[in-house]
């Protein structure tokens, strides 16, 4: 919930990560795991460890993966439009039981990377 005046408070943060670091944070739909920071150009381990301790994630609304129409599913940073489009196509086809980031992973719909970091987020439950 920081604004960009807080982060470039913390060590090793100036404005430009600042910056970056809420447009990111709108990007996901709120951070789910304090590591998403690492995600940002050139937001590096070693800048992530200097301030690990002295950040926190709370709770954000659930991503809704599940109901998205298409064109938003593909703004998504973990997304593509290709992978947005078969993702709709998928929920078509298969029945809410299915619908997990495993599926779509077993289903080469996200590559392996993508599934690993989406599987992290909160994800509303299908039907929400």
């Amino acid at each position: 919930s920081a604004d960009s005046t807080v982060f470039d408070t913390l060590p090793g943060i100036g404005a430009y990560y600042a910056s970056r670091m809420v447009s990111y944070r709108n990007d996901l739909g709120g951070y789910s795991y304090p590591e998403q920071l690492m995600d940002i150009y050139r937001f590096d381990q070693a800048k992530f460890d200097a301030l690990k301790d002295l950040i926190t994630v709370g709770p954000s609304e659930p991503y809704p993966l599940w109901t998205l129409p298409e064109e938003e599913l593909a703004r998504h940073p973990y997304l593509d439009r290709h992978s947005a489009h078969a993702i709709v196509i998928f929920r078509k086809h298969n029945s809410t039981a299915l619908w997990t980031v495993e599926s779509l992973a077993r289903a080469g719909i996200l590559p392996a990377d993508a599934a690993s970091k989406l599987s992290r987020c909160r994800i509303a439950p299908p039907g929400q």
